[in-house]
């Protein structure tokens, strides 16, 4: 499994929820989806991530071996995904709570520091993915569009150029009536959910997160500087600089680093992008740092069954986000069941699904 790519999407996701300088519109009483973080340029491919499914409940839990914790993330305001972390088995019997691993990769992304997240995952786990990156086949076409890319994203005047082609379809962003359309978005949510049957508690206690996510970045949306051609151009020398951060101007450069040297400059590049969203008032660690976790047992005769609760703080406002979470091979995920058949059906499934 690709560690570092965990650390991006909960990064990305951060930033496009976080404001820390955002006054609150209102309290937000609902709670809110787990934030994650933003694709790092220029990264050389790996191994894809082992596809998660739900199993039963009944599986009693493995002795001894590596487990992951299933990291709720945001891929889009509507839409709650997961992310394995594995880390080691405290004992036969009992699992290690979800919340552990999510708060060290949280400080971790805080930080930036993609090694010590690699590092807490259990030696054997470490060892397949470092193996994966040496012995990773490079094809043709992957060798000539990361040239490319690295070439224009690396030349002194790509800011320029960019400004350039892009000047006109910034200015002339809609955001206000993007804000509205977000507001009828959210007004039509429970209409969309209520296709798929009645929804579930649990359901229904995510519906008010999603609806105030949504009316929080509709606040945000028309004083956010999105259209502000001179803000975005800030934006883009910090996303050059976090290409620049990799230090490698060619796809072999890149092959030729050790996986934990790749993790070091991710972790470099990570920093200059979050530092990209600054401009438009969106501060990713200040998200970070508002992060807490913690579960409980949801069902009193089986502790493989919990709820995680996953608080921060976004755009003013608190959230606390309570997720079911099954225990089963090695891995705490989301319960697959928390997805509205409605949801699922979008365009295949938003389910997690497993090997």
């Amino acid at each position: 499994m690709s560690t570092f790519r965990i650390g991006l999407m909960l990064a990305m996701t951060a930033l496009l929820t976080s404001c820390g300088d955002t006054k609150p519109t209102a309290t937000a009483t609902a709670p809110a989806a787990v934030a994650a973080p933003a694709a790092a340029p220029a990264a050389a491919p790996t191994p894809a991530p082992a596809p998660v499914a739900a199993a039963p409940a009944s599986t009693p839990p493995p002795a001894a071996a590596p487990v992951a914790v299933a990291t709720p993330v945001v891929v889009a305001p509507a839409v709650v995904a997961i992310v394995p972390v594995p880390v080691a088995v405290a004992g036969p019997e009992v699992p290690p709570l979800p919340e552990t691993l999510l708060l060290i990769v949280v400080k971790g992304l805080q930080s930036d520091d993609f090694v010590s997240i690699f590092k807490a995952l259990p030696p054997a786990e470490q060892q397949q993915i470092q193996d994966a990156w040496t012995h990773a086949t490079w094809t043709p076409t992957q060798t000539q569009n990361l040239d490319a890319m690295l070439a224009k994203e690396l030349a002194p005047d790509a800011v320029d150029t960019f400004m350039a082609e892009k000047k006109d379809q910034i200015s002339g962003m809609d955001l206000a009536g993007m804000a509205q359309k977000l507001g009828m978005g959210s007004a039509m949510i429970p209409m969309l959910l209520a296709q798929g049957g009645p929804l579930t508690p649990d359901q229904q206690n995510l519906l008010p997160v999603v609806q105030t996510l949504l009316s929080d970045v509709g606040t945000w949306l028309p004083t956010s500087g999105l259209n502000d051609p001179a803000k975005v151009r800030q934006a883009m020398v910090q996303a050059q600089a976090a290409v620049k951060a990799l230090g490698v101007t060619t796809s072999a450069q890149l092959q030729a680093l050790s996986f934990t040297e790749v993790l070091s400059r991710l972790g470099l590049a990570h920093h200059q992008l979050k530092d990209a969203f600054l401009p438009f008032g969106l501060h990713a660690d200040k998200l970070f740092a508002s992060v807490t976790a913690s579960s409980v047992q949801d069902k009193a005769d089986n502790p493989l069954h919990r709820i995680l609760t996953v608080s921060y703080t976004a755009f003013g406002h608190p959230y606390a986000v309570p997720l079911p979470v099954i225990y089963q091979n090695h891995i705490w995920r989301i319960d697959p069941a928390i997805v509205p058949a409605s949801l699922a059906q979008i365009g295949g499934s938003f389910a997690p699904t497993g090997p």
